[in-house]
């Protein structure tokens, strides 16, 4: 009996374990595709001419940060500051953390010459209630701007 139980609860802290590993990759895929998806519909509307890519502060990574105006002049910013993305509407002065558990963004905007496209590197970081694991999610997508 004394083995069935220890058989019984090896299965059972396995399953738990898996269920929490997939629990939490679900979890940064999901707040990986709406972020991308929220920076993409942002970026379709902006003037090629008013992007700026940067970082917050000296203390973030760079290329963290992109700052556009779009052809509504309405100004946004998207920026890491920590393990944290925000969203910044700097018409209506209002700021918004839009993701946690980010480890990583990168915008990459090369200056060529009629070159009107942004690529979005995010990468996003979640440890499990399982000791020493975690899950890794990170996501690419490439966005055309068209407006001058």
């Amino acid at each position: 009996l004394g083995l069935i139980m220890t058989g019984v609860n090896y299965f059972l802290s396995s399953g738990l374990k898996i269920l929490r590993i997939n629990q939490a990759k679900m979890e940064i895929q999901r707040d990986a595709r709406r972020n991308l998806n929220l920076i993409n519909k942002k970026l379709r509307e902006a003037k090629k001419s008013t992007v700026v890519v940067d970082r917050y502060d000296v203390s973030q990574p760079p290329w963290s940060q992109i700052e556009f105006t779009t052809i509504e002049n309405e100004a946004y910013k998207f920026y890491q500051k920590g393990t944290k993305l925000y969203m910044s509407d700097v018409t209506r002065n209002s700021n918004q953390i839009i993701a946690e558990n980010l480890r990583h963004i990168t915008f990459c905007y090369p200056n060529l010459p009629n070159n009107e496209i942004i690529s979005i590197s995010l990468c996003f970081e979640m440890w499990t209630r399982t000791p020493n694991a975690r899950s890794l999610q990170l996501s690419v997508e490439k966005v055309r701007i068209m407006n001058d």
